[in-house]
């Protein structure tokens, strides 16, 4: 019976190694252990026949514990140990050799049932384990004396009738092992494996004392104290009590081993309380075996599910740290709902979202949303939080887009939630969500540019057709070569664009690329004029789209399409009245044709009004003037100029 719950003690001399003696050794070590519980067995006989066997429980408890060699060796000990107590008895060879049979027949037949029955090595450890245990000992000592009793009767050894000879084996053999088995298998459990000084001498400061006590009382008292006898129960009762208190299962049926061989050498001496007591004897063996065992299977048992809690206990708590280290720091967005309905976690990639509401650990969920989400979604999403709490079904919504009542930005987001068991045993629940804003935008910057790219392929036909036929017009004779030039410039306009995605721009060079199929009019016709600035790369995308827009229409209906017309492009960078630095940029036409406001605005109005203002955050002005377009800007510095601190 492994002791399951052992407490480490503040002493700690150090771990003495496990007892392996070499089969020899433990041969030896059996046969004198057999030998001397043969002999003290055999001094108290009825009929011929021992009342009273301690042998039986030490062989069947060395053959419970022994295999393969070790085995062979507690055999042919027990075998030598048994004839020499038999023969120095007198009993004749014959007898010897049905009384040797019996008790290794008798043995092995308990182990192999014991082991059928559990399956594993035999420990009393479980309170079934421990009904096993009695049971089967009364059937093997039942079925092995059916045949030994008709056995000793053959070789003439018990004269008594069949059924008295049957019951004195299987009272006698039944005590025996009932009262040494637990303890040969204990005391093999201790010292099978690595042993401390401290345990061991702590169990024998208990067990003396009770071998002296339980000795001078039964020895010293006469036949018909009764009071001696309460005592010797009181005292067991006292070890039992210490050994369920400390967990000791193994101590306890060393404890139940010591009271046995105290009363069974007493009986059989016929001294003390039990002197011409037998039937008193037996009784009180067979009563404290059947307490003790029991509980020592109790205490086991107790001691093992305590473990099997603790050991559930740590993983559950281990299990819900790793889960809330992997909350709290993921990246992604994720919190946790209680059964309660109250945020309880929150992952660091979703504090963004909770920066309007603080606190937000512990705060009821449905005021959080009412705060975050207008109505009627948060309501919705409150709504689908209650449902998945009490049904268990998950709700997913793949995409919703809601404008923020806190902050007032519309944001779009992936969200899930599902139901899950918290360590409080309740119920709770998780979401999981994806902030699909940033991809929202994304997407837009990618259809805005889809359709730039569309658009400008029909601009960039229309520059083309205005620069042949202009080119036609001025230099009839060497068309060709003006041309291909002018085309080239315009492709090298498109690679500006991508170059500005890396690096800032100097604003200058910005225009002048935007400008370049006119590098012919830089200075003429096209003035520029501003300081040396760099814009940041996305501005130098913006307003390079923007410049592209208007000088596409100044070449195909303003200035630009006829010989007389001009064009300024400014910039400069300045103060506001609070001394905010501010972007101030204008394109002028003059000379032009007569210019009229449009019916209807196109995508090219779009690109230097509606992107201009969302992606510099700019006021912009549109004049279509009579005498030509007027285009002018004015916005934050630090959403156009590159910071180069």
């Amino acid at each position: 019976m492994p002791d399951r719950v052992l407490r480490q003690r503040s002493l700690n001399i150090g771990s003495m190694p496990a007892v392996r003696l070499p089969h020899a050794e433990y041969g030896m070590f059996v046969f004198v252990l057999t030998l001397v519980a043969a002999l003290i067995g055999l001094k108290a006989r009825d009929n011929g026949v021992a009342v009273l066997w301690p042998a039986a429980g030490v062989i069947a408890g060395f053959i419970a514990v022994s295999t393969g060699a070790r085995r062979n060796a507690v055999v042919l000990a027990s075998l030598l140990a048994l004839s020499i107590g038999n023969l120095t008895q007198g009993r004749s060879v014959a007898t010897s050799l049905v009384f040797m049979a019996g008790n290794i027949g008798q043995a092995f037949v308990l182990v192999i049932w014991l082991r059928a029955l559990t399956n594993t090595p035999f420990h009393v450890d479980t309170l079934r384990r421990g009904c096993y245990f009695f049971a089967m000992t009364a059937a093997a000592v039942t079925v092995t004396g059916f045949f030994t009793a008709a056995g000793l009767r053959a070789t003439g050894h018990a004269s008594a009738p069949y059924l008295t000879v049957w019951w004195l084996w299987i009272s006698s053999h039944g005590i025996g092992i009932l009262s040494f088995t637990p303890a040969v298998i204990a005391l093999h459990a201790i010292f099978s494996r690595p042993w401390k000084w401290e345990e061991v001498a702590e169990y024998l400061a208990v067990l003396a004392p009770l071998a002296v006590v339980s000795n001078l009382l039964i020895g010293w008292s006469e036949p018909s104290n009764d009071t001696s006898l309460v005592l010797v129960g009181s005292t067991l009762y006292a070890v039992l009590l210490w050994g369920a208190l400390r967990g000791a299962t193994n101590w306890l049926a060393i404890a139940q081993m010591v009271i046995a061989t105290v009363v069974i050498w007493h009986a059989a001496r016929g001294t003390g309380l039990f002197a011409g007591k037998i039937a008193v004897a037996q009784v009180f063996l067979l009563a404290s075996a059947f307490c003790t065992l029991s509980l020592a299977a109790i205490v086991a048992e107790r001691g093992t599910l305590s473990l099997a809690r603790r050991e559930a206990e740590e993983k559950l708590r281990a299990a819900h740290d790793t889960f809330r280290l992997l909350i709290e720091n993921s990246p992604f967005g994720i919190y946790v709902v209680d059964a309660d309905f109250h945020i309880i976690k929150i992952s660091a990639g979703a504090q963004k979202v909770f920066e309007q509401v603080q606190p937000v650990i512990g705060r009821d969920l449905a005021e959080v949303l009412n705060i975050l989400w207008p109505q009627p979604f948060a309501s919705f999403a409150v709504a689908q939080f209650r449902h998945t709490l009490a049904t268990g079904e998950p709700f997913h919504a793949p995409s919703t887009l809601e404008r923020r009542a806190d902050i007032g930005k519309t944001e779009a987001y992936d969200w899930k939630i599902e139901r899950i068991t918290m360590p409080d045993g309740r119920f709770g629940v998780v979401c999981h969500f994806y902030d699909l804003s940033e991809r929202q935008r994304h997407d837009e910057h990618v259809q805005k540019l889809m359709h730039e790219v569309n658009h400008r392929s029909k601009n960039m036909l229309g520059v083309v057709q205005a620069i042949a036929r202009r080119t036609a017009a001025t230099r009839p004779h060497d068309f060709i070569d003006h041309f291909d030039r002018r085309i080239q410039a315009l492709s090298a306009n498109q690679n500006v664009l991508v170059n500005n995605a890396w690096k800032s721009v100097p604003l200058g060079e910005l225009v002048r690329s935007q400008l370049k199929p006119f590098r012919d009019l830089l200075g003429e016709r096209v003035q520029i004029v501003g300081s040396n600035v760099e814009i940041t790369s996305s501005a130098a995308q913006t307003l390079g789209m923007a410049l592209h827009e208007l000088a596409t229409n100044a070449v195909k209906y303003g200035s630009l399409s006829v010989e007389t017309g001009s064009v300024e492009i400014s910039w400069s960078v300045g103060t506001d009245a609070v001394s905010n630095q501010r972007f101030r940029m204008a394109w002028i036409e003059r000379g032009g044709p007569t210019v009229t406001k449009p019916s209807a605005n196109g995508f090219g109005y779009t690109v230097i009004s509606s992107m201009i203002k969302s992606g510099l955050d700019c006021d912009v002005e549109i004049d279509f003037a009579p005498t030509g377009v007027v285009w002018r800007i004015d916005g934050p510095a630090d959403r156009v100029l590159e910071n180069k601190a």
